[in-house]
């Protein structure tokens, strides 16, 4: 099947954002934060480093996702099926992708002094992944039915 020029274009920045946002993720997971959020935060550092797991994540997967469609050609806007086993498929190994990253993070951070590999951490990712792929569906649902409300 070959992809129509807008097509490829879209595939294509979508992956330049994909993967630009995963080196931010990854660029922020080993720098040294700790020194720099504990004396400006202090008591919210934890609930402020898991808020920023979670959002990172959600938005990995969400980029991901439309990465996903547009290499596939499948429209983003386009309607759906209620049960639309390929955006199923596809949701699910973004899904486990992210989730793999996200381990890969943390075991990147076992030999750095300064930071730590966390299991509560890994959890926080894989539920922002889940979230951003929720709101990548709802943002497909919306434009399909033209951003308009169902009539009552």
């Amino acid at each position: 099947m070959s992809l129509s020029g807008g097509r490829v274009e879209d595939a294509r920045l979508a992956r330049r954002l994909t993967l630009a946002w995963a080196g931010v993720v990854f660029a922020f997971a080993v720098l040294p934060t700790h020194a720099i959020l504990s004396p400006t935060i202090g008591d919210i550092e934890t609930l402020a480093t898991q808020a920023g797991h979670f959002v990172e994540f959600a938005v990995l997967a969400a980029l991901a996702m439309r990465w996903s469609t547009a290499r596939s050609g499948r429209q983003a806007g386009g309607a759906a099926s209620p049960v639309d086993l390929a955006a199923a498929r596809a949701a699910l190994t973004v899904w486990g992708a992210t989730v793999a990253y996200g381990a890969f993070i943390e075991a990147a951070q076992v030999p750095l002094t300064y930071r730590s590999a966390q299991l509560s951490d890994l959890a926080i990712d894989a539920a922002g992944a889940l979230a951003g792929l929720l709101l990548f569906s709802c943002g497909r649902g919306l434009r399909a039915r033209g951003g308009r409300r169902r009539p009552r």
